[in-house]
């Protein structure tokens, strides 16, 4: 069912207990998604959250709106919400900080990201503790 979701580019929420990551939906996340999908990852104990984007991670700025923006391969959670990175609402940002979720932040429409990511490769932006 995920793959059929996957194929659509309409998914918004898809678990693998199995290997315990959690996903997110592909589009900008309204917050009170964004809050329920990093609960949802806490209670099934997901090793992290998976936020698959239109952009490559994680930017100090809009990438589609300035040329000159920088991409970050990490960044702790802290500095995420200091500097207002976007990577989701404050509240579910601050409840992955709390429970040292890491969120995994990746171009959805490149072809083979979610491989890579699920293989643990280093893709896009990981938002992790200090």
């Amino acid at each position: 069912r995920a793959g059929r979701l996957l194929a659509m580019q309409q998914w918004g929420l898809a678990s693998f207990a199995s290997c315990a990551w959690f996903f997110d939906e592909i589009s900008r996340i309204e917050p009170l998604k964004a809050l329920t999908y990093a609960l949802r990852a806490m209670e099934i104990k997901a090793e992290a959250i998976l936020k698959g984007t239109k952009v490559d991670g994680v930017y100090d700025k809009d990438p589609m709106k300035h040329d000159d923006a920088v991409m970050f391969n990490t960044v702790s959670h802290m500095d995420a919400l200091k500097k207002s990175l976007r990577v989701m609402d404050s509240t579910a940002l601050s409840l992955a900080m709390d429970n040292d979720m890491p969120i995994v932040v990746f171009n959805l429409f490149e072809n083979g990201n979610i491989k890579r990511v699920l293989a643990g490769e280093d893709v896009g932006t990981t938002v992790q503790g200090e």
